[in-house]
């Protein structure tokens, strides 16, 4: 009884001590969120900002500032730039999945794992297939929408009035506004009139004595004269009429039009600006407030053109089994293409039925195969020279990474050699090699010996009375190759020649040519017997016996493997 009644003791104990810990957990809890609210984190975070730079990027509704951000970036880049306006103008090619290819590529999907393992496959049979081109547009939609800024007019009425006192002569009375009467003793600078320089129109009113006079011709800012009707007045000589003068100005300004829509459209490339900044009402006569006002232009607004879709008349060749081969941008406006002619090839054919063709046997994998007889090729030197030829002139352009229009490909240089006065001491052509020549007239020999120098002309070098030393001039390039390519190529398909040297002139044109005169030869045309040779005796042909070997051992190995033509049987 004693041992229970402590067990019940320490159980109430143990229930009392967990209770006051889940308070005493609760109430730390509720202190730290209340010292939270108080926390500043710019105290502890050094440049710290509740409102970064970057939150205006977070996207909004009507608004993406991370995209107009990097629209105003590529703006600013050249490069950004270029990759933009190529985009716009790339060829718009039409996937067609009824196209012959679209038709094949599904097969292959359907047929994956025989198609890999490659068994058996199955030829199609005999086609005869009819082609035909056709063509179509596709065509960008615009629609246009005109911004810039618009002429304010407001008009401002100033009313003065005047007191005068006039003499009557007669009927009506006339009186000038800016100028006294004879006769009129009281008139001074006050009682006058001067309109202002933006004066547009002055109303003016007559009373004597409390009576309304009629006005019989209302004055002008250019003619500021009125004619009063003073009949109902008594016909004293002297009257003294009140002047109510209202003088209407004209302030204008222009008021720019909210175009930031269009501008972040044009930025992002959805939008651009069709034309230069035009006039949309011109010569128009409005009346403000009472004044007809004429300006030349009342709105100056540029037209933004914004992109709404294609409308594409390519559809009946989509339906059909027609695969586009061509795109091409007929009308650009601004640096975007707005009209496509699209180039599609459709066909039609009959074929026979297609067969299961599954690998035979390997043939000659016992080596029984028919001896086979070398024969002599008649063309095999001139086949090699001029592939040699072709691999030069890769060489060449990629060596020298030469642009369109520059004339860097085979470069030659302007070699000179003397010819004495009556043929003493001739250091040209045969006879460079005397004693007494220079060693570049040496060089400029071995080169006209090997074809790859061309004469330019002789001029005189040296001249006093009479011409004391001539010299012949030439155009010398660094290989037999470039020598055949600007003497047959470029002077005799092309007729650009090499300059001129004759009197005392030497203006040597030894320059290389550009991407599109190479271009323009016709290789077939070259006489390329003087490289022939050269590329015959580099030319390394394999061991016939050591390539025999080698191909039955391969034959051999694969039928011991039981594969042929890299498939299983």
């Amino acid at each position: 009884m004693i041992q229970l009644r402590s067990l019940l003791i320490l159980f109430l104990l143990s229930s009392n001590a967990h209770a006051q810990a889940q308070i005493d957990a609760l109430h730390a809890r509720d202190e730290a969120l209340a010292q939270l609210k108080y926390f500043n984190p710019g105290l502890l975070l050094p440049q710290y900002t509740d409102n970064p730079k970057e939150t205006t990027l977070a996207p909004a509704e009507g608004s993406d500032g991370l995209k107009g951000q990097g629209a105003l970036q590529w703006s600013k880049d050249a490069t950004a730039s270029m990759v933009m306006k190529e985009a716009r103008l790339r060829p718009r090619v039409h996937a067609n999945p009824k196209s012959q290819e679209g038709q094949y590529a599904e097969t292959l999907l359907d047929h994956a794992d025989k198609a890999l393992d490659g068994q058996c496959y199955v030829k199609e049979g005999e086609c005869h297939v009819e082609k035909t081109v056709r063509t179509c547009e596709d065509i960008r939609q615009f629609s246009h929408q005109a911004c810039g800024e618009a002429l304010q007019m407001d008009v401002n009425a100033i009313t003065q009035s005047k007191q005068r006192s006039l003499v009557h002569w007669d009927e009506p009375l006339t009186v000038p506004l800016m100028t006294c009467l004879p006769l009129e003793w009281d008139c001074n600078t006050a009682s006058l009139y001067f309109p202002t320089a933006s004066c547009q129109q002055v109303v003016v009113t007559a009373s004597s004595n409390g009576i309304m006079l009629p006005v019989v011709s209302q004055p002008t800012c250019q003619n500021l004269v009125v004619r009063i009707d003073t009949r109902a007045l008594s016909n004293d000589s002297l009257m003294s009429i009140q002047l109510t003068i209202t003088e209407k100005q004209l302030l204008e300004h222009w008021v720019k039009e909210d175009c930031s829509a269009l501008e972040s459209a044009s930025k992002a490339g959805n939008c651009f600006v069709a034309n230069v900044p035009f006039c949309t009402n011109p010569n128009e006569t409005r009346v403000i407030d009472g004044v007809p006002v004429t300006r030349t232009c009342w709105r100056i607004a540029s037209d933004y053109a914004c992109e709404q879709g294609i409308e594409s008349h390519c559809q009946d060749l989509l339906n059909t089994a027609c695969s586009q081969t061509g795109s091409r941008c007929q009308e650009a406006v601004a640096g975007f293409c707005v009209r496509y002619e699209q180039t599609f090839t459709c066909q039609s054919e009959h074929c026979f039925p297609s067969q299961t063709i599954c690998l035979p046997h390997l043939g000659c994998a016992e080596g029984e195969c028919d001896a086979s007889q070398d024969e002599v090729s008649e063309d095999a030197g001139e086949g090699i020279a001029r592939l040699g030829a072709l691999a030069g002139v890769a060489s060449e352009v990629a060596q020298l990474q030469v642009d369109s229009g520059m004339p860097q490909i085979f470069s030659g240089k302007n070699a000179r050699c003397r010819i004495a006065v009556a043929g003493v001491g001739n250091c040209c052509g045969g006879k460079a090699r005397l004693l007494n020549c220079r060693e570049e007239e040496k060089r400029l020999s071995k080169a006209i010996e090997e074809g790859r120098a061309v004469q330019v002309g002789t001029y005189c070098a040296h001249k006093a009375v009479e011409c004391l030393e001539e010299k012949e001039s030439w155009c010398v390039f660094p290989s037999k190759l470039s020598g055949i390519l600007q003497i047959q190529g470029r002077f005799g398909q092309l007729h650009i020649g090499f300059g001129e040297a004759h009197d005392k002139t030497n203006a040597p044109d030894c320059r290389g040519m550009t991407p599109e005169e190479l271009e323009r030869i016709d290789f077939s045309l070259l006489d390329l017997s003087a490289i022939e040779a050269d590329f015959q005796s580099r030319r390394q042909l394999p061991n016939e016996e050591a390539l025999r070997v080698q191909t039955e051992s391969r034959i051999e190995r694969l039928n011991q493997e039981g594969q042929a033509h890299g498939y299983t049987y």
